[in-house]
């Protein structure tokens, strides 16, 4: 494992997002993602309802180093089970701090179960998290979809850009 360097730039600010139902699905949050919704969501089988969830403070850091995703999100703290947002969380911190996001095209990271109702197997994460990145430009914020295995490294180069959102440790 390589370790990922990041600047933590939400600091002490409480980005909080309201408990949710689960009911809304990325694939389907066409009002939210007006530059464009990746089809990947409905072809690896994204589109099922989540689960219920609390309110929860979001951290936001920006990547500082190169890394490939399973890098970035490892060098998270805490279990795979507590580094994840549901959907509809996503989309919520997407509608509720869209400030926050990665700007000019350059990504904001998160991790997403592809499943909800099943839990995160912590020796083969890859089984039930995918990548979600939201690119931010004049047409708005769109959405992509990607496996959490995928050997592309972020490079550190562009610093300051690419950004990981992700559940506060308790």
């Amino acid at each position: 494992m390589k370790t990922v360097l990041f600047r933590f730039i939400s600091g002490n600010r409480n980005l909080v997002l309201k408990a949710s139902d689960g009911s809304r699905l990325i694939y389907e949050a066409t009002d939210t993602f007006k530059a464009g919704i990746d089809p990947g969501f409905v072809k690896q089988g994204i589109n099922k309802p989540g689960i219920a969830t609390p309110e929860i403070l979001v951290q936001v850091r920006e990547i500082f180093s190169d890394g490939n995703f399973m890098d970035i999100f490892q060098s998270l703290q805490g279990t795979w089970e507590q580094k994840w947002l549901s959907q509809n969380q996503v989309i919520d911190f997407c509608e509720t701090f869209p400030n926050w996001l990665g700007q000019e095209g350059f990504g904001t990271f998160a991790l997403i179960k592809k499943d909800e109702n099943k839990p995160v197997n912590e020796n083969k994460p890859e089984d039930n998290l995918a990548v979600v990145y939201v690119c931010v430009d004049s047409n708005g914020q769109r959405v992509d979809i990607d496996i959490l295995e995928d050997v592309k490294v972020w490079d550190g180069e562009y610093r300051h850009r690419h950004r990981v959102m992700s559940p506060q440790p308790k």
